[in-house]
């Protein structure tokens, strides 16, 4: 069972990193963020995922192996639903247990679920056995 558990962790880190190079790479060959008109640097979340797709980096759903879900969130959104804001954009996973989260952080980051590039959502801390949602900074 723990085999299968750090697998399914190992899938959600390489797949947070690859929204995070999808993210980049269309705004390397569209010349615009995903979700983004021309020239702006807001995003529509839920126009992003649709924009990744039209290009060939996703395809939906959006969902992970440890039954959540993937979104982004814009720099502009308030402070508990986007950690980096108001400076970065970022993408989420959903549904992460505490011990998991922290072990992706730890994997991407520093560890600490309220600094660096990823981070946990309204400030959440990496309890074991309580579901967060973390994001990595874009």
């Amino acid at each position: 069972q723990e085999l299968i558990t750090n697998a399914k962790v190992k899938s959600v880190t390489q797949d947070l990193e690859g929204y995070a190079a999808a993210y980049y790479a269309f705004q390397d060959r569209v010349g615009r963020l995903p979700g983004a008109s021309a020239g702006s640097s807001t995003i529509t979340p839920a126009d992003t995922l649709t924009d990744l797709a039209s290009q060939g980096f996703t395809s939906p759903p959006a969902s992970h192996a440890l039954d959540g879900s993937f979104y982004f969130v814009d720099r502009a959104a308030a402070s508990a639903a986007n950690p980096f804001g108001p400076t970065n954009n970022g993408v989420c996973a959903t549904n992460i247990l505490g011990e998991f989260a922290s072990g992706l952080d730890q994997k991407l980051d520093d560890g600490v679920a309220t600094t660096g590039q990823v981070q946990g959502v309204n400030g959440a801390s990496y309890t074991v056995g309580t579901a967060i949602s973390i994001c990595r900074q874009l």
